[in-house]
């Protein structure tokens, strides 16, 4: 009777846990939209300008790809900074990387949000290396006191040398043929032989 009475007073609780669990989640009305592309399709991603979505802040950055800068060079990226909220602070930065600098008063960039909107910044760029890179971008949204979420997303930025290094007239290695007529490169090399007694 015991056991009877124990199960008649757990199975309410379980079925209205199960009930709880089923509900479907509320959905945040500054939540970003997504978008999904067809995993067989290899240029699916590719938008004729780059997007990037993800979770956090409802915040989409759209920008064009940035032209290969030769070293020593400045240049920049256009971004164009889409947001969803009504009100509050936005705070944009870009994130230097061993290759490339970013300099000039748009580095870190504070914005009122308002309604939504849509809001141009320029990223200053440095060419320090050669090499490809990636300069991050951080969007901070603060819609209210206390709270604040974050979006990030990266700059594709190639360096180029337009001077490679080229080899001396000493190191640069013979090219030759062999007797049957193959192209044969001879490189110098040194050779010890060590014999024991």
């Amino acid at each position: 009777m015991k056991r009877l009475s124990q199960i008649v007073v757990f199975a309410p609780l379980i079925g209205l846990s199960l009930w709880a669990c089923a509900k479907p989640a509320p959905v945040e009305a500054n939540a970003a939209q997504s978008h999904t592309h067809d995993p067989s399709d290899p240029n699916a991603h590719f938008h004729g300008d780059y997007q990037s979505h993800s979770h956090g802040a409802a915040v989409a950055f759209t920008y064009e790809k940035v032209e290969a800068l030769e070293l020593g060079e400045t240049g920049g990226g256009d971004v164009s900074v889409s947001e969803d909220y009504p009100s509050g602070e936005l705070l944009l930065e870009a994130i230097d990387t061993a290759g490339v600098t970013v300099f000039g008063a748009t580095k870190t960039l504070r914005i009122d949000m308002a309604d939504g909107d849509t809001h141009a910044w320029r990223v200053d760029l440095q060419a320090d290396r050669p090499g490809t890179y990636y300069v991050g971008l951080i969007a901070t949204t603060a819609p209210g006191e206390d709270y604040s979420e974050a979006h990030t997303s990266a700059i594709r930025v190639d360096v180029i040398d337009p001077n490679p290094a080229s080899f001396s007239a000493n190191s640069s290695p013979s090219n030759m043929t062999t007797s049957d007529g193959q192209p044969a490169v001879i490189l110098e090399a040194e050779e010890t032989i060590r014999t024991t007694p």
